[in-house]
């Protein structure tokens, strides 16, 4: 509670205020408790939910902007709120699968070419070779010495 009750600041103009006040922690608490006994659905939200997030930064150690928006994430779960779709973000994933599979069957279509090719060639060096590569018995039925 130390945490959520030193922590929350508001912006007040050009400066932030914390929301409980000044002061040491038992005028703080009760400003908390003020809060609380509104019942301002607004003002319990963000204390609710300032204190999960504080939690898991204190407990976990988050500290990148992705792992804030996880936890907002799982915060939405738990309170049983849907996640926003995000049109936007659903294309440019899309997007980005479709660009990764085209790489994909590029770099396929890429190494089936190599193998024929070397198909082809190997095909070529069976198919005629060479007097020194023919076998010693073709030598000798074709009259030609060694």
């Amino acid at each position: 509670m130390w945490w959520v009750l030193n922590l929350a600041h508001r912006k007040t103009g050009n400066d932030y205020v914390n929301v409980f006040g000044e002061g040491d922690y038992d005028s703080r608490l009760e400003a908390y408790d003020d809060i609380e006994d509104k019942n301002e659905p607004f003002w319990t939200e963000v204390i609710k939910k300032f204190a999960y997030f504080t939690t898991f930064w204190y407990t976990n150690g988050i500290t990148s902007e992705e792992e804030f928006k996880e936890v907002e994430r799982l915060y939405n779960n738990d309170m049983g709120e849907e996640e926003e779709i995000d049109e936007e973000k659903l294309e440019e994933e899309a997007k980005a699968e479709e660009k990764a599979e085209e790489a994909k069957k590029a770099e396929e279509a890429k190494k089936a070419e190599k193998e024929k090719a070397k198909e082809v060639k190997d095909e070529k060096e069976g198919q005629s070779p060479t007097e020194d590569n023919k076998p010693k018995s073709q030598n000798k039925a074709s009259g030609q010495k060694k």
